[in-house]
């Protein structure tokens, strides 16, 4: 008769008896772009206008005297008056974040405070800028939680509902921008690829 012992368990080779070295957490400094596009508060919006239109980009982080002063936004930088400078239009308390913070952290943070981009300080300078679409290229920002696209050019910065339409009742959405070029309602096409067109 065989006698089993509990009293001692089987041994695992040393290789998987070893602690398993928790994964580091991923943060901002990994992903943030290095070279964030910034303008002075006193150039005139039209102009920095065409700054984010030309590097493809929906904010522009102002300085002044070497400091982070403001950030702007490129609707903003769009109903601008010609005569407007970044100053006139800039958002002037910033929502910061520094290096060490997580990418979860600043995906809560945009998401919480509807924020499209997060500068990244390192005390009192600018280090760089973490975006929403750097989020969701890292699977941090998954589509429930970045929202509504435009229907028009597929942006999913500062996307509204249609003016007919309840925000619970449709899905269909337009950005700032192509309401106020009139894309958003330019052709039937549009309305027929959505599913309105029978």
């Amino acid at each position: 008769m065989e006698v089993i012992r509990y009293d001692r368990l089987p041994t695992r080779p040393a290789a998987k008896r070893a602690k398993r070295a928790r994964p580091e957490p991923r943060t901002v400094n990994r992903l943030m772009s290095r070279t964030p596009i910034t303008v002075a508060a006193d150039l005139l919006a039209m102009h920095a206008e065409r700054i984010a239109l030309s590097r493809g980009v929906h904010h522009l982080l102002v300085i002044e005297e070497e400091r982070l002063a403001g950030i702007v936004c490129l609707c903003d930088l769009f109903s601008a008056q010609s005569h407007a400078t970044v100053a006139d239009v800039m958002t002037p308390h910033v929502a910061t974040v520094d290096c060490d913070t997580t990418l979860e952290e600043s995906m809560e943070m945009m998401s919480e405070m509807a924020l499209g981009c997060l500068p990244v300080m390192e005390g009192e300078s600018l280090v760089g800028v973490i975006t929403r679409g750097d989020l969701h290229r890292a699977g941090v920002l998954t589509d429930q939680v970045i929202g509504r696209v435009c229907a028009s050019c597929g942006t999913r910065h500062h996307v509204k509902f249609e003016p007919n339409s309840l925000e619970g009742s449709s899905t269909v959405g337009f950005c700032l921008q192509c309401l106020e070029r009139g894309r958003a309602y330019d052709s039937t096409d549009l309305y027929d690829e959505l599913g309105g067109g029978g």
